[in-house]
């Protein structure tokens, strides 16, 4: 399955590494991805921004801190849970992964975490108790660089600890490629 996606975007990919230098941030396509533990379980999300700079979840307008603790175990009966997906080969292939606003730029996704209790659906999804951000991804707009840069501020301001990657849509593509393949070597 893996390999239909990557032929699928093989022009996508094609292009050597670039970077584009803004009057205040680095924007590339070789983005780094936080080294994850043995047995650590991470998913990849991405959120909506209020004006304030704090991180939403896309259902609920639940602002993300950098430890999130549910108010419910989640069950499989309840919808309780901190939400982010499994970056599988197959769930790569489905394109769930790929929100307009990730594709097209102005995005911003991340690696989160999961602990305590962990339900996993069919689909790739997963819930859980707990939830830390790891990393976040801010994928470039098209436009001006005044709004990146007020994006990365407000940003680097509510998530000081947290490392913080400007990156084109090739970028993340990348990103998520790399990480499939992790899932695939760790199935076997």
């Amino acid at each position: 399955m893996i390999y239909k996606y990557l032929k699928d975007v093989k022009e996508y990919l094609h292009d050597p590494v670039s970077v584009q230098r803004t009057s205040q941030a680095v924007v590339c396509d070789d983005v780094p991805i936080p080294p994850i533990g043995d047995g650590e379980v991470v998913g990849f999300r991405y959120w909506g921004l209020n004006d304030f700079g704090q991180l939403l979840s896309g259902v609920k307008d639940y602002g993300w801190k950098v430890f999130n603790v549910a108010d419910e175990v989640p069950g499989r009966r309840n919808s309780n849970g901190f939400y982010a997906y499994r970056v599988t080969p197959n769930v790569l292939a489905s394109g769930k992964l790929y929100s307009g606003n990730l594709y097209f730029g102005g995005g911003i996704c991340g690696l989160v975490s999961l602990s305590g209790r962990v339900v996993e659906h069919t689909d790739g999804v997963l819930r859980a108790e707990c939830a830390k951000v790891r990393c976040i991804w801010y994928v470039y707009p098209p436009g001006p660089c005044s709004e990146v840069c007020r994006v990365v501020g407000l940003l680097m301001h509510n998530y000081p600890a947290v490392p913080l990657y400007v990156c084109t849509p090739k970028g993340l593509a990348r990103v998520l490629v790399v990480l499939a393949m992790r899932e695939l070597m760790l199935e076997r």
